[in-house]
């Protein structure tokens, strides 16, 4: 074999130093044909072969990336575009300067989990939407002493997390095992997003023009030295943008577009308005109606909350999701929740008793059923036990949580049995099996990129924006808000829909 690679390389080397000059500077490998014009260099295969990598074990592709970054700032730039197949993880890989980019998918396939869209919401589209089932930036697997956990489940994530607790006293702010990165909103994937990434020096409006790729202090971070810095902002509007664009689809058109239709009694005209009539009496003069121009039932009478209408979700240039998958919108994650439930002026479900959710006891604490969901259940977990009492920030000696998403129907079958032992660990129960596990994964702060809430809060962008601020799914250990608002700045969790 070695012979035949030595002569192959020979002849190549004799046939291109008997070429023109011109023609050295183009190569064509399989077939005796000149190049494309555009092409420096064209594989041509026989239909059944392909191009082979350089096949890198992740220690060896780390090994790779400290030699490039302890190299000299102008030869750490002509490594971009490095490109390697990466054998542990089984995907391609290429360098952007910064990081490790996964060229598509890594892996066979990525775990998801279909929930269907609640029932009933105006302007919701009635498809079920494909959940991702680990964090953005989260590890698939990890080791704690002998013990190999699968984190692409809910319940190895759990245990995990619980593991932890118990071995190491919580998790550390930094570690992205279970928790993943933390986006600024809207930014592509350039190193910022690492719970370890630096956070710049000055703040947004004190950076020059030229540093984003607009050149007018708009678009993505350009600038070499501070593309995977974490860009603080203390002033109005609070973004990572010098100047802040209205209604940005950096990651997508999933624009909220509120508006009250409504339908003449006598005439039968149906009026789109972006307020409320200011002249009429409803149910005398007028009637409400949905997206369909049917009437509008509510448990509030007469005047239902406005109906939202969604633009079809776009992934972009700038997800950071991987191929085929997209930042959720607003209305996606309140499939999940109750927000457009009109009975639901705030937009919060809680885990205690209100009229908002059904509360049931699950072992020793408590388990929510959405009323606009009934298909969906909540469970608050604290080292894969269902206790939100503890939950707390993950420091040395305390533990820490999330929620687990159940099937109603399987919840209810197994929980007889669960709380027959309910000190028993919900990963390790055959049944129920969570859907989804979503950690209280914190976040950053948009005016100085402090760590804020890791093992008690999550915050989940969705796509969706209403002028300078975009949306977020927030929950802590006592409700749950799919519908909060915040700064672009701040750092939160993603949480992938196939798109």
């Amino acid at each position: 074999m070695k012979t035949t690679k030595v002569l192959f390389f020979t002849l190549l080397i004799a046939v291109m130093a008997t070429m023109p000059q011109g023609a050295m500077s183009q190569v064509t490998i399989g077939a005796d044909q000149p190049p494309q014009s555009f092409s420096v260099l064209e594989l041509i295969s026989n239909s059944t072969r392909g191009l082979r990598l350089p096949q890198l074990k992740e220690n060896q592709r780390n090994a790779l990336q400290t030699q490039i970054e302890g190299s000299a700032a102008a030869t750490k730039d002509l490594a971009r575009g490095l490109t390697i197949y990466n054998s542990t993880r089984n995907c391609v890989q290429y360098w952007n300067g910064s990081d490790w980019i996964d060229a598509g998918i890594c892996g066979v396939v990525i775990p998801s989990v279909d929930f269907p869209k609640t029932p009933g919401c105006p302007g919701s589209d009635p498809k079920p939407v494909t959940w991702m089932t680990y964090n953005l930036g989260a590890a698939t697997s990890a080791t704690i002493g002998t013990t190999t956990y699968d984190l692409t489940t809910p319940k190895g994530q759990m245990k995990w997390l619980a593991d932890k607790a118990a071995n190491g006293g919580g998790v550390d702010f930094t570690d992205a095992t279970v928790y993943g990165d933390l986006y600024q909103w809207g930014r592509q994937t350039d190193g910022h997003e690492k719970r370890n990434s630096t956070v710049s020096s000055v703040y947004a409006y004190q950076l020059g023009n030229d540093v984003y790729s607009n050149g007018d202090g708009t678009g993505q971070i350009i600038n070499s030295t501070l593309k995977d810095q974490f860009i603080k902002n203390n002033t109005h509007p609070w973004d990572w943008q010098k100047v802040a664009s209205s209604f940005s689809d950096f990651w997508g058109n999933g624009r909220v577009i509120y508006s009250y239709p409504t339908k003449d009694i006598s005439s039968g005209v149906i009026t789109y308005g972006t307020t409320e009539p200011s002249s009429g009496t409803p149910g005398v003069d007028f009637t409400y109606i949905d997206d369909g121009g049917n009437p509008y039932t509510s448990v509030i009478s007469p005047n239902p909350a406005a109906t939202r209408y969604y633009q079809q979700p776009k992934r972009t240039d700038y997800d950071p999701c991987p191929a085929g998958w997209r930042v959720p919108t607003q209305d996606e994650w309140e499939t999940l929740g109750d927000y457009c439930d009109p009975s639901t002026a705030d937009g919060y479900f809680y885990t205690s008793s209100n009229n908002n959710s059904v509360v049931t006891t699950v072992g020793a604490g408590t388990a929510t059923v959405p009323t606009r969901n009934p298909n969906l259940v909540w469970v608050t977990v604290a080292n894969g036990l269902p206790d939100a009492s503890s939950w707390s920030a993950a420091t040395s000696s305390l533990k820490v949580g999330g929620y687990a998403l159940y099937d109603k129907t399987e919840w209810d079958n197994a929980d007889a049995d669960y709380n027959a032992n309910g000190t028993k660990p919900l990963y390790d129960v055959a049944a129920p099996v969570p859907l989804l596990f979503l950690p209280a994964a914190g976040g950053r702060r948009d005016e100085n990129g402090a760590f804020l809430g890791v093992g008690s809060f999550g915050s989940y962008w969705s796509s969706t924006v209403n002028l300078e601020i975009s949306y977020y799914l927030y929950f802590d250990t006592t409700s749950i808000y799919p519908r909060e608002s915040g700064q672009r700045a701040s750092g939160l969790s993603v949480r992938c829909v196939a798109d």
